[in-house]
């Protein structure tokens, strides 16, 4: 079998769509499943898009299986005019036409 294609780029994508507050456009990278609860996640925090875009840094794939991926988004924010760095899971789900989608984060 061939290796899964890396689900990095859909992450990068959806992070780009989110720095530019397209909500239609980071939809777009959600899983069918998940799009009712991102749409209203997106609405709620719509003029925080482009912040929450743009605190989050490099991804790294944590795990990669031919229909889920976990990638890993290294988070920096400032506290007490200090950078914080942490990081939390992105996972991801093989649609049928072979793409990913992103499914939680």
């Amino acid at each position: 079998a061939l290796p899964a294609p890396s689900p990095l780029p859909v992450v990068q994508e959806l992070k780009a769509r989110l720095i530019a507050a397209d909500i239609a456009g980071a939809l777009a990278q959600i899983h069918p499943l998940q799009r009712n609860l991102f749409s209203q996640v997106y609405s709620d925090r719509a003029s925080h898009l482009p912040s929450d875009g743009a605190a989050m840094g490099s991804f790294t794939t944590d795990w990669l299986r031919e229909d889920r991926a976990i990638v890993r988004v290294q988070h920096t924010l400032i506290e007490n005019g200090a950078p914080v760095i942490f990081e939390s899971p992105i996972e991801l789900l093989r649609a049928e036409d072979g793409t990913w989608q992103v499914y939680d984060y």
